[in-house]
């Protein structure tokens, strides 16, 4: 009994002992992660190049490719009605048929124009500093991924509404409108810098 006593105290012993290095090993392994995520952060967040190829990565998932077509386009003859004192601006260039320029509103950096068609449909364009902060509806959306001319975009479609999303390492951008994804993304790849 002595004895089955003894061997119980050591087996505490032991496994004592195990919980402790087991503590201090886990310790000592926490503070690396958290080292190399600190490191990780400050270089991904300090070194554009890095920053772009960290936000790609979380992006993307699968690459998809969309072939876009559309029949009826029109070039843009709205940049005369766009505010005199914006500067150093992207626009798009296509549209789908129909749709003119309605307002265009500036709100600190960011900046945002509005088309419409005949019978009241919109189509939205912003564009905002890179570092902008976005809150696009996505909730129940179906996320569809895209390229915008070499660059990574999400596509949100929920109740007939779409938006794509994209940056181009300068400005970020999105087009919500009610047309079809191949239009949205039609209009996408065709913006310039003015």
């Amino acid at each position: 009994m002595v004895l089955e006593h003894q061997k119980q105290h050591n087996k505490k012993i032991r496994r004592a002992r195990i919980r402790k290095k087991a503590v201090q090993i886990s310790k000592r392994v926490a503070m690396i992660i958290l080292t190399i995520c600190i490191a990780s952060a400050a270089v991904t967040m300090s070194v554009e190049a890095y920053r772009v190829r960290f936000f790609n990565m979380i992006i993307e998932t699968s690459r998809h490719f969309s072939s876009v077509t559309m029949e009826e386009n029109f070039q843009v003859d709205y940049l005369s009605e766009l505010p005199e004192e914006w500067s150093n601006y992207y626009y798009p260039t296509i549209l789908p048929e129909g749709y003119k320029f309605i307002c265009a509103v500036k709100i600190n950096d960011s900046k945002y124009m509005t088309f419409s068609d005949e019978i009241g449909n919109e189509i939205r364009f912003f564009q905002g500093n890179i570092s902008s902060y976005l809150q696009l509806d996505s909730e129940n959306a179906k996320k569809i991924e895209v390229e915008i001319n070499g660059k990574k975009g999400i596509v949100f479609d929920k109740d007939g509404v779409r938006i794509v999303s994209w940056h181009n390492n300068e400005r970020i951008f999105y087009i919500q409108g009610n047309v079809d994804k191949s239009t949205l993304v039609e209009m996408a790849e065709s913006v310039e810098k003015k």
